[in-house]
């Protein structure tokens, strides 16, 4: 259609919109080394190492066993799996997001008393909730300084991204792509570009609320030795913020982590 290296004008972007494929362009992209549940479980083995709050959290909890077969169990479709493959290549620090909130979505969950197929939504949509930014420029993500409101809408875009490449895939627990909306939202007021200010997916509840708590153990803790069951204050402070059965769950999580607050 175009030799590489030629300047695409008028003409040559004219024949590329009019050439059809025989697949859709991300169904013929081959990637080597792909990633798969076991190389995710390998993954957040190093998570765990890398955190002994986790660690200690996980083996009280008794969870180990547990989480690996629903691991090992969960079917991801082929297009799933070559973004999780990227991720970590492209935004490692995303990735390492994706892992705790899909170990901490997925104990809330199991506290809460939900059946399987919600441990498996919740895990799916908590590994793939922030693959939309690998379709943001860098140059918006990485910006150092204040945002423009445009660039804020683009970031603020990256869970509709995300929506839009779940709702489609075939066999996908619908709960998966509206739970992905919902992590910027919060039952007190607006924050999602689809709002739906306290009508929220239950699970999407429980990932915005993994996604905040990520953000405090791995980033304003980073410096000071706390643990995950310091965020207990802020739990406390922020209880209106976030419903109150994943509140609940979380709470009592915390209190049976066999971590000391500090």
């Amino acid at each position: 259609i175009a030799r590489k290296g030629t300047r695409i004008d008028h003409a040559a972007s004219k024949r590329l919109i009019q050439h059809k494929l025989s697949r859709p362009l991300e169904q013929q992209v081959q990637l080597s080394d792909s990633i798969d549940t076991g190389r995710i479980y390998e993954h957040w083995q190093q998570l765990l190492a890398k955190y002994p709050d986790l660690a200690q959290m996980h083996d009280r909890l008794g969870f180990e066993q547990e989480y690996r077969g629903l691991l090992s169990s969960l079917k991801l479709h082929p297009l799933i799996i070559q973004k999780l493959t990227v991720l970590p290549r492209q935004m490692p620090e995303w990735f390492e997001k994706a892992l705790f909130c899909a170990w901490l979505a997925v104990l809330v969950v199991k506290e809460m008393g939900m059946d399987t197929a919600s441990l498996q939504a919740v895990m799916v949509a908590s590994l793939t909730h922030d693959i939309g930014f690998l379709h943001i420029d860098p140059q918006v993500l990485g910006k150092q300084g204040t945002l423009t409101p445009e660039e804020w809408r683009t970031i603020q875009a990256h869970v509709v991204i995300g929506q839009l490449f779940l709702v489609d895939l075939p066999d996908m627990d619908q709960r998966v792509p509206t739970a992905v909306l919902a992590p910027p939202e919060r039952c007190a007021g607006p924050g999602s570009p689809m709002s739906k200010s306290g009508n929220l997916e239950p699970l999407g509840k429980i990932i915005g609320l993994a996604d905040n708590l990520q953000s405090i153990r791995m980033n304003r803790f980073a410096s000071s030795g706390r643990t995950l069951r310091d965020a207990m204050p802020y739990l406390q402070m922020n209880d209106f913020t976030h419903s109150a059965e994943v509140y609940r769950a979380m709470c009592a999580l915390l209190k049976k982590s066999g971590l000391e607050p500090s």
